[in-house]
């Protein structure tokens, strides 16, 4: 029976013209497609003031949209909040204690996302070959 659905899949699969598009040496239209795509990154750039204290490059697709805000907390609270603060941070917005320190702003196009005041951190997604990235 395992025999039998092996064989019908390879039918299948040579039915549609992919193995031989591959044998010709030609690829499928999806697998010319996804080579085209340019890699993208998001560029994490840290900031005191306007000096640039570090720049890093993660690929776009290791986080959620999520994931890059929290990375971005964490970086902020990093470079320049006390323990206070960064509870303060945590704590619930109508509570006395609140402190928006540690709030991502940002969206729209250039998906660009921002959290801090001073130090602050800047994400933004580039692509490979963009000159922003050589920084």
């Amino acid at each position: 029976m395992l025999e039998r659905a092996r064989r019908r899949r390879a039918e299948d699969y040579r039915a549609c013209g992919a193995l031989v598009a591959l044998l010709r040496g030609r690829s499928t239209r999806t697998l010319d497609h996804m080579s085209k795509m340019p890699r993208r990154f998001w560029a994490i750039d840290c900031y005191d003031s306007t000096k640039l204290l570090y720049s890093l490059k993660v690929p776009v697709n290791d986080f959620t949209d999520q994931g890059i805000a929290h990375a971005l907390r964490a970086l902020t609270a990093r470079e320049g909040l006390e323990p206070i603060e960064i509870l303060g941070a945590y704590a619930r917005r109508n509570r006395r204690s609140y402190a928006p320190l540690l709030e991502v702003t940002g969206g729209g196009k250039p998906y660009v996302l921002m959290c801090g005041t001073n130090p602050h951190v800047v994400a933004r997604i580039v692509e490979e070959d963009d000159p922003d990235l050589a920084r």
